[in-house]
Protein backbone atom coordinates (compact mmCIF):
# COMPACT_ATOMS: atom_id res chain seq x y z
CA UNK A 1 0.00 0.00 0.00
CA UNK A 2 1.00 3.37 -0.27
CA UNK A 3 3.82 4.86 1.66
CA UNK A 4 2.49 8.05 2.07
CA UNK A 5 -0.72 6.82 3.78
CA UNK A 6 1.25 4.69 6.28
CA UNK A 7 3.36 7.72 6.82
CA UNK A 8 0.46 9.86 7.32
CA UNK A 9 -1.44 7.05 9.22
CA UNK A 10 1.77 7.35 11.85
CA UNK A 11 1.59 10.81 12.06
CA UNK A 12 -2.27 10.40 13.34
CA UNK A 13 -1.77 7.45 15.62
CA UNK A 14 -2.59 5.15 13.56
CA UNK A 15 -0.50 2.07 12.26
CA UNK A 16 -1.48 0.47 9.19
CA UNK A 17 -0.47 -3.07 9.14
CA UNK A 18 -1.15 -4.12 5.62
CA UNK A 19 1.32 -7.52 6.09
CA UNK A 20 -1.40 -8.63 8.22
CA UNK A 21 -4.23 -7.72 5.79
CA UNK A 22 -4.38 -11.01 3.75
CA UNK A 23 -7.02 -10.06 1.41
CA UNK A 24 -9.67 -7.26 0.59
CA UNK A 25 -12.93 -7.91 3.29
CA UNK A 26 -16.07 -6.76 2.83
CA UNK A 27 -17.72 -4.41 4.97
CA UNK A 28 -21.61 -4.77 4.79
CA UNK A 29 -21.52 -6.70 8.31
CA UNK A 30 -19.52 -4.14 9.77
CA UNK A 31 -22.17 -1.11 8.43
CA UNK A 32 -25.07 -3.46 9.83
CA UNK A 33 -23.47 -3.12 12.99
CA UNK A 34 -23.43 0.38 12.82
CA UNK A 35 -26.89 0.55 11.24
CA UNK A 36 -28.26 -1.55 14.41
CA UNK A 37 -26.35 0.29 16.82
CA UNK A 38 -27.76 3.98 15.85
CA UNK A 39 -31.42 2.23 15.28
CA UNK A 40 -31.29 0.69 18.90
CA UNK A 41 -29.08 3.54 20.88
CA UNK A 42 -31.12 6.66 18.77
CA UNK A 43 -30.43 9.98 19.82
CA UNK A 44 -27.23 8.07 22.82
CA UNK A 45 -25.48 6.40 19.69
CA UNK A 46 -23.08 8.97 18.70
CA UNK A 47 -20.33 7.46 20.86
CA UNK A 48 -20.95 4.41 20.47
CA UNK A 49 -21.09 4.16 17.08
CA UNK A 50 -17.40 6.58 17.00
CA UNK A 51 -16.54 3.85 19.40
CA UNK A 52 -17.49 1.06 17.29
CA UNK A 53 -15.85 2.83 14.37
CA UNK A 54 -12.28 3.04 16.06
CA UNK A 55 -12.03 -0.26 16.87
CA UNK A 56 -13.22 -2.28 13.33
CA UNK A 57 -10.52 0.26 12.11
CA UNK A 58 -8.53 -0.87 14.09
CA UNK A 59 -9.51 -4.28 13.68
CA UNK A 60 -9.17 -4.46 10.16
CA UNK A 61 -6.64 -1.88 9.16
CA UNK A 62 -3.92 -2.51 11.91
CA UNK A 63 -4.40 -5.68 13.40
CA UNK A 64 -5.82 -7.94 10.07
CA UNK A 65 -8.84 -9.09 11.29
CA UNK A 66 -12.02 -10.81 9.18
CA UNK A 67 -14.25 -8.33 10.21
CA UNK A 68 -17.16 -10.58 7.81
CA UNK A 69 -16.69 -12.55 11.17
CA UNK A 70 -19.04 -12.56 13.26
CA UNK A 71 -17.16 -13.75 16.30
CA UNK A 72 -14.87 -10.92 15.60
CA UNK A 73 -17.96 -8.54 15.21
CA UNK A 74 -19.42 -9.29 18.44
CA UNK A 75 -15.94 -9.12 20.41
CA UNK A 76 -15.39 -5.42 18.86
CA UNK A 77 -18.68 -4.80 20.38
CA UNK A 78 -18.47 -5.93 23.25
CA UNK A 79 -15.41 -3.71 23.92
CA UNK A 80 -17.43 -1.07 22.74
CA UNK A 81 -20.13 -1.28 25.02
CA UNK A 82 -22.69 -1.97 22.55
CA UNK A 83 -25.33 -4.10 23.17
CA UNK A 84 -28.31 -4.87 21.29
CA UNK A 85 -31.17 -7.08 21.82
CA UNK A 86 -30.20 -9.82 19.51
CA UNK A 87 -32.39 -12.34 17.52
CA UNK A 88 -32.94 -15.67 19.04
CA UNK A 89 -29.68 -14.74 20.72
CA UNK A 90 -27.24 -14.49 17.45
CA UNK A 91 -25.80 -11.34 16.57
CA UNK A 92 -25.48 -12.82 12.89
CA UNK A 93 -29.09 -13.43 12.88
CA UNK A 94 -29.19 -9.60 14.39
CA UNK A 95 -27.03 -8.09 11.30
CA UNK A 96 -28.27 -10.15 8.35
CA UNK A 97 -31.79 -8.17 9.25
CA UNK A 98 -29.52 -4.96 8.49
CA UNK A 99 -27.63 -6.08 5.27
CA UNK A 100 -30.23 -5.22 2.62
CA UNK A 101 -30.85 -1.97 3.81
CA UNK A 102 -26.97 -1.32 3.82
CA UNK A 103 -26.96 -2.56 0.24
CA UNK A 104 -29.47 -0.23 -0.62
CA UNK A 105 -27.94 2.45 0.66
CA UNK A 106 -24.77 1.80 -1.06
CA UNK A 107 -26.66 1.22 -4.36
CA UNK A 108 -28.04 4.69 -3.57
CA UNK A 109 -24.45 6.47 -2.76
CA UNK A 110 -23.68 5.02 -6.39
CA UNK A 111 -26.59 6.26 -8.09
CA UNK A 112 -25.55 9.69 -6.66
CA UNK A 113 -21.88 9.64 -8.12
CA UNK A 114 -20.75 8.84 -4.37
CA UNK A 115 -17.75 6.95 -4.43
CA UNK A 116 -15.53 7.16 -1.69
CA UNK A 117 -15.72 8.67 2.22
CA UNK A 118 -15.82 10.81 3.94
CA UNK A 119 -18.68 12.47 2.03
CA UNK A 120 -20.88 15.36 3.24
CA UNK A 121 -24.33 16.27 1.62
CA UNK A 122 -25.27 20.09 2.73
CA UNK A 123 -28.90 20.60 3.25
CA UNK A 124 -29.31 17.68 0.18
CA UNK A 125 -27.58 20.16 -2.31
CA UNK A 126 -24.16 20.79 -1.95
CA UNK A 127 -21.83 17.21 -2.19
CA UNK A 128 -18.30 17.31 -0.91
CA UNK A 129 -15.93 14.28 -0.92
CA UNK A 130 -12.65 13.64 0.98
CA UNK A 131 -11.40 15.10 3.63
CA UNK A 132 -11.68 19.02 2.82
CA UNK A 133 -10.26 21.80 5.46
CA UNK A 134 -12.70 24.12 7.60
CA UNK A 135 -12.48 27.09 5.22
CA UNK A 136 -14.29 24.84 2.89
CA UNK A 137 -17.29 23.82 4.71
CA UNK A 138 -17.57 26.89 6.25
CA UNK A 139 -17.79 28.40 2.36
CA UNK A 140 -20.60 25.96 0.87
CA UNK A 141 -22.30 26.16 4.55
CA UNK A 142 -22.29 30.42 3.81
CA UNK A 143 -23.41 29.69 0.08
CA UNK A 144 -26.18 27.41 0.94
CA UNK A 145 -27.73 29.58 3.54
CA UNK A 146 -27.38 32.19 1.31
CA UNK A 147 -30.20 30.79 -1.10
CA UNK A 148 -32.05 29.95 1.31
Amino acid sequence: MSKRLVSTGKELGIDFNFKKMEYVIPSVYAHALIKATKESLGSDAQQKVADLLELLFKAYFSEGKDIMDFKVLEGISTEAGVSLELKEGSLEKTLLEYVDAVRREDKQAKYSSISGVPHYVINEKVHLSGGQPAEVFEEHIRHVIQQQ
